[in-house]
């Protein structure tokens, strides 16, 4: 198993596209961080505090349908793939390494290929955030579906769904790729999932009436935590009798849904990675 981690690795971090990736990655953090100060500078983000700051853009950063989110998976299956089309896999077996530990490696090299891309992609983005607007972990964020004061353990909670949720990527990728071994079908599949999941709830939880039907999609949907924010009017920024005063909301992870998410991440995780494995090791590798 070290070997095949090892040999991965090396392959890995010196692919092209990888390093490609992560300047790519560097550089559409730079863009979303000057797109948040233009939005400030403008008086566009209609709200009475600064929003180019480190809790905002790392609210953003880590939702895995916000942008750069969709390039781990790409990324992940086209890697996968090229070891079958490059009879690496294969020559992996002949050489006596069982399907499991060559699954199990694909996943593990895979995570980290993942969380190395993502790290880089949020680490980016917060740091822009911070050198511009400064950090306050208790202080306002302007989010996609909500914006407001964050109370609570509201980023420790955002970042371990974050870390869960791209574990369930790495594996759902993972499965995809070792299914199917071809580019064309894995990607749309990848972006679907992540569509559905990162990006339609979003659209629920800004209509008004949709909020119980959005609690409910909490129950399956692993992205939760990151796209539909908690949120509770700010009475003090409350006021009935003015009609362009701008509604705060004191935002949060309620401790239920914050379990909830850490379970439906790892029943996907667990879920997808023994179907994969099943599958791979049932199948032949040509």
């Amino acid at each position: 198993m070290r070997k095949l981690l090892k040999a991965f690795g090396y392959k890995l971090f010196r692919d092209l596209t990888f390093k490609i990736t992560l300047i790519i990655g560097a550089g559409v953090a730079l863009m979303m961080s000057l797109l948040f100060l233009m939005i400030e500078k403008t008086g566009q983000s209609g709200v009475p505090f600064s929003v180019c700051t480190g809790q905002s853009l790392l609210a953003i950063a880590v939702n895995p349908a916000e942008g750069f989110g969709y390039s781990v998976p790409i990324n992940l299956c086209i890697f996968i793939v090229l070891e079958f089309t490059s009879g690496t896999i294969r020559n992996k077996i002949i050489a006596g390494n069982s399907k499991f530990k060559i699954y199990a490696s694909l996943f593990i090299s895979g995570l980290v290929f993942a969380l190395a891309l993502m790290a880089m992609y949020i680490a980016v983005c917060f740091g822009f955030g911070c050198a511009i607007g400064g950090f306050n972990p208790n202080g306002q964020v302007f989010g996609m579906t909500a914006f407001g004061t964050m109370y609570g353990h509201f980023i420790l909670k955002l970042l371990i769904i974050t870390l869960l949720s791209y574990v369930t990527i790495t594996s759902i990728s993972v499965c995809v790729a070792t299914v199917f071994r071809n580019v064309g079908p894995c990607i749309p599949i990848t972006i679907i999932y992540i569509m559905v999941f990162g990006m339609f709830p979003m659209i629920f939880a800004s209509i008004p009436g949709m909020e119980d039907f959005t609690n409910v999609l909490s129950y399956i949907n692993p992205f939760h935590s990151l796209v539909c924010f908690a949120k509770e009017i700010d009475m003090s920024s409350f006021n009935p009798a003015d009609e362009n005063a701008v509604v705060l909301y004191n935002i949060t992870i309620a401790n239920d849904v914050f379990i909830r998410g850490i379970i439906v991440n790892l029943v996907y995780s667990l879920g997808f990675f023994a179907l994969g494995a099943h599958l791979f090791v049932k199948r032949d590798v040509k």
